[in-house]
């Protein structure tokens, strides 16, 4: 992926277990027509959401459906969670053990 800033490249770990598949075929046509960017699509295998790079948790959805990190390069990196969450039940359906602001390493959990 290409640094913002930079110019350059970072490098992202999967931030969940599961099958990748390009993002055309996210069955979600926001995401699969890139209307928030580039990415891939990832059908989880387990519930848990990482940290996908070294960065800052700048956002997270008040229905905790999504977070947003900031790169050490300024890439902004959305971090998206299922299909239709944005009103799943206003955040009851997800937990997260980062707050706002917080900076994050690859690996931590969200």
């Amino acid at each position: 992926m290409s640094g913002a800033a930079t110019g350059g490249s970072i490098t992202l770990l999967a931030p969940l277990a599961g099958w990748s598949t390009p993002l055309d075929e996210a069955p979600d046509e926001v995401f699969a027509t890139r209307m928030l960017g580039d990415g891939v699509a990832i059908d989880p295998t387990a519930g848990t959401l990482y940290a996908p790079c070294d960065g800052e948790l700048l956002v997270v959805a008040a229905s905790r459906h999504a977070v947003t990190v900031r790169t050490q390069e300024g890439c902004e990196v959305l971090l998206h969670v299922g299909i239709d969450t944005v009103g799943a039940r206003q955040g009851t359906d997800f937990r997260y053990t980062q707050h706002r602001a917080v900076r994050c390493a690859p690996g931590m959990r969200s």
